[in-house]
């Protein structure tokens, strides 16, 4: 079984063992965590609900998405 070395920690393994990330190969240890970058961020005024302090109403930070807002535009501003 043809072996391989972990770019980042040098660990000799097999090469069915190791990923390939960016040209680096990485054992399981060494891998980046990727669940944060594709999860959206979630709202922390209404701690992803998307509901307003009343009923009826929508959290005025995220829109009532439930998300962070990616840019720091007012999802209520008139735009024209």
């Amino acid at each position: 079984m043809k072996q391989g070395t972990c770019d980042f920690c040098g660990e000799e393994l097999p090469m069915t063992e190791l990923t390939e990330i960016k040209g680096d190969h990485r054992c399981v240890d060494c891998r980046p965590d990727d669940t944060d970058e594709d999860e959206d961020s979630i709202c922390s005024s209404c701690n992803g609900s998307g509901e307003g302090m009343h009923d009826g109403t929508r959290c005025l930070s995220c829109g009532g998405t439930g998300n962070d807002l990616k840019d720091d535009s007012d999802p209520f501003e008139d735009d024209r």
